[in-house]
Parts: C-alpha cells; structure tokens; sequence
C-alpha cells in the first residue's frame, strides 16, 4: 500500500526491500531546486531538503492476562 501511494504521489525511485524481518520501503524523487539555508546538501554542492520517514509497530505479547489492567489490543 506505501509503495503503490508513493508511486500515485510521483516518486521516481520506490523499491520494496526484502529482509529477514520486515521489509523495508525506499523512494525518492530528485527533482527539487537548490535552496540556500536548507538542511541536506547534494552531491553536487547545491542545498537539498531531506525526509526521512521511519514508523514501526510496538509489540507486547498479551500473556499473562492476569496482569493486564485493560485488556489488551485483539489486532
């Protein structure tokens, strides 16, 4: 599904890569103009912004039940 919506929204590179674990998810889109006072220098010299999105998901095994105060997700 990130793949596919970063591809609608216009990057030009979106890879899906496969781990032992989880697979992980690249794109890029090397387009943007050089813009003085900006964070991410390119190759060339020039100013570049940079994003870097990471998300993963918090696991907590549901046993024991007894301890729990609220039960725990079901998802």
């Amino acid at each position: 599904m990130l793949v596919t919506e970063l591809r609608r929204i216009g990057f030009d590179n979106v890879r899906l890569i496969e781990t032992e674990g989880h697979p992980l998810v690249y794109a890029d889109w090397l387009h943007a103009t050089n813009k003085p006072g900006s964070r991410g220098r390119s190759s060339s010299g020039g100013w570049k912004p940079t994003v870097l999105c990471y998300g993963h998901y918090d696991v907590q095994p549901a046993d024991p039940l007894d301890e729990w105060n609220t039960p725990p997700s079901s998802r």
